[in-house]
């Protein structure tokens, strides 16, 4: 653990992005201001669930060992999986600029 032993973390998201279906296309429920448009929020949403996944290549122990393993819950990876056939969302790259090279990125 890191800090002094009487610290508190508290973190939250700040707001929810609720998405929903109207008219065949992806919508927040409610508008955020300032948010992205929904296609945008979408590709960088998919971005992550694509390196989160233990896999090759993904950030996780099986691919380049940046972050714990992470449990997805099945629906989820459905969601992601459907939205991937349709063509209609791009999966955010990561930024070759940000790239770790070490081997071991903790050092």
């Amino acid at each position: 653990r890191y800090g002094p032993k009487n610290l508190t973390l508290i973190n939250y998201p700040a707001y929810q992005a609720r998405v929903t279906e109207k008219d065949g296309t992806l919508a927040y429920q409610e508008a955020i201001k300032g948010m992205w448009p929904v296609e945008r929020y979408a590709e960088l949403l998919m971005g992550d669930i694509e390196r989160l996944q233990d896999k090759p290549g993904s950030y996780g122990p099986k691919g380049l060992n940046y972050v714990a393993h992470v449990d997805i819950p099945e629906d989820v990876l459905s969601a992601f999986d459907y939205l991937r056939s349709t063509g209609d969302f791009k999966i955010r790259e990561a930024n070759a600029k940000y790239a770790n090279t070490k081997e071991n990125p903790y050092e």
